[in-house]
Order: C-alpha cells, then structure tokens, then sequence
C-alpha cells in the first residue's frame, strides 16, 4: 500500500496526542528560547562594555556579567566563592584582586545571593539566627530550655 506523501507522519493510536499539553509545551519552550536570546543579548553588552571600560572595576564587573551564567552555574554547584575568587585571581592576574571581589559580589546579587564576606545564611528550618543578625545584649539572661523542651515533649 502506498503512503500518502502529503500526510505528515501520525502515530496509530491518534488519542494518544494531547493537543493542550503540547500547547503548554509550546510556549514554555518559546519563553525558554526567549530567555536565552535575552541572556545571549545582555552577554554580548557585557563584553562590548567590558572592551570599553575605562578602569579595572569596570573591566571585572562587565566581564564577570559576559560570563554571569557559567558564575551562576558554579554557584548553583554550591562552589565556595572563595574558591571561584581564586580561580579568577588566577586566570585574570592583570585585575586587581579587589575589584574582582567587588564584581564577583555583584554578579551574585544579582543572582539574589548575599555579600562574599557574609557568613554562610542559616537554612530555613532552622530557628537560629547569626549573630550579626541578634540584638546586643548587656548580659546574658538564664534561660531554662530543658524544663520548656520537656513540657513542649509531654504534651
């Protein structure tokens, strides 16, 4: 029997298609690919100002946002900072350490992450916060944990 040439290829099973689903799927990879355009766009600015600046401040933050994704990525790996900071120390020596730092922090903030000479953050389930973060106390006050974890375990 021949095949109609015209007819695209269609599975047997003509239910199995969910023409909704594929929907979704279309325009979550249409924002997808527009996400990356964007992301392509901002890397080639970055570079072009990056070969324009005028200081080496300048230079580090527009060259650290060309590379922002890979950053985001090392970061994303739970790499130390110090760790990256050493790598760029090393690969970009003509740099001041300084303003490696200073651009290193800011890609990061823009990525929602904190200051590279912040403590590590508490995780979230804990109730503890750091100690930049409590209020000063003149003296320590005697609290009794072991009577209210006992009561809170009885109950």
């Amino acid at each position: 029997m021949m095949q109609n040439e015209d007819r695209p290829d269609a599975p047997d099973d003509a239910d199995a298609f969910d023409r909704d689903t594929a929907l979704r799927q279309l325009e979550q990879t249409q924002a997808e690919l527009r996400e990356i355009a964007r992301r392509k766009r901002q890397t080639a600015q970055a570079r072009a100002r990056a070969e324009e600046a005028s200081n080496p401040r300048q230079f580090a933050l527009n060259s650290l946002m060309a590379i922002e994704d890979e950053l985001f990525a090392l970061f994303d790996t739970d790499e130390k900072p110090a760790e990256i900071l050493a790598y760029l120390k090393k690969c970009m020596p003509s740099i001041p350490p300084d303003d490696l730092r200073h651009a290193l922090d800011a890609v990061r903030k823009r990525r929602g992450r904190f200051d590279l000479r912040a403590p590590s953050p508490v995780p979230a389930t804990s109730k503890a916060r750091p100690a930049s973060a409590r209020a000063p106390s003149a003296a320590p006050t005697n609290k009794r944990p072991a009577v209210k974890t006992a009561t809170a375990a009885s109950t």
